[in-house]
């Protein structure tokens, strides 16, 4: 299975979406990996300027508890409001020129 969940912003200062995305991550995940389906996940952001690709690594916490998963292994994925739509790029730039 293949999951994207998309964020949109244009503030140069937002907080990290994916940290909350993934708090029930395992919650959300259980029917698909009790049934042995993977899971391939692309946070997308689109955002005003940036373009990147970056893959980020399985991350995990042990507690008394015992392990907590922080996040599974995806990609990040940043493109711009340009690459979505051209019109309304040219249009955000037209805006934060003037």
């Amino acid at each position: 299975a293949r999951l994207i969940p998309i964020q949109i912003t244009i503030a140069k200062n937002h907080s990290k979406s994916m940290d909350k995305f993934f708090n029930n991550w395992e919650m959300w995940t259980k029917k698909l990996t009790d049934h042995k389906i993977e899971i391939e996940t692309t946070f997308l952001w689109i955002t005003e300027d940036k373009r990147m690709r970056d893959k980020v690594p399985k991350k995990k916490r042990y507690t008394r508890q015992g392990e907590k998963l922080i996040n599974p292994e995806y990609t990040e994925v940043f493109i711009t409001v340009k690459d979505v739509n051209n019109e309304i790029g040219m249009a955000l730039e037209s805006a934060r020129s003037e």
